[in-house]
């Protein structure tokens, strides 16, 4: 993604928060919201994003666009702020629900273990103890 311009609308005006069917498109957009942070000009689209993964409006849709931007993610840059930003939110507030599928794509996928590796979110590190996991994201 060498073009980081926001394609679409997330304010209120904008794409409503509801329609499911532009979660590819949100991911993309904050992919490329989060390197320019410094300019607002993303805000909506972070905003919108940590409102799905943090509240309790919908945390599967929540969960499905956090896979969303790991899957999409390509650089450094995006992979350490789905881990910083998005990771430790799900985990705070909605473990129960993505732990276990988190723990075993840490295991399985080297995009997950991109993702987490070198945050200091106490909530990754936790995670990341009690799964057993730090040998794994340690050597990736």
């Amino acid at each position: 993604m060498s073009d980081h311009r926001i394609r679409h609308d997330w304010s209120a005006a904008g794409i409503d928060w509801r329609d499911a069917s532009k979660d590819d498109e949100m991911a993309r957009d904050w992919l490329r919201a989060v390197h320019d942070l410094e300019s607002g000009a993303g805000d909506d689209v972070l905003d919108r994003v940590f409102e799905l993964v943090e509240s309790n409006l919908d945390p599967p849709r929540g969960w499905r666009l956090a896979t969303r931007l790991v899957e999409h993610a390509q650089d450094d840059i995006e992979f350490f702020q789905i881990g910083n930003r998005v990771l430790p939110m799900l985990l705070k507030w909605h473990e129960s629900l993505v732990g276990d599928e988190l723990a075993e794509l840490i295991r399985t996928n080297p995009k997950y273990r991109r993702a987490i590796k070198g945050q200091i979110s106490p909530y990754i590190l936790d995670f990341v103890d009690r799964h057993g996991l730090k040998p794994i994201v340690s050597n990736s």
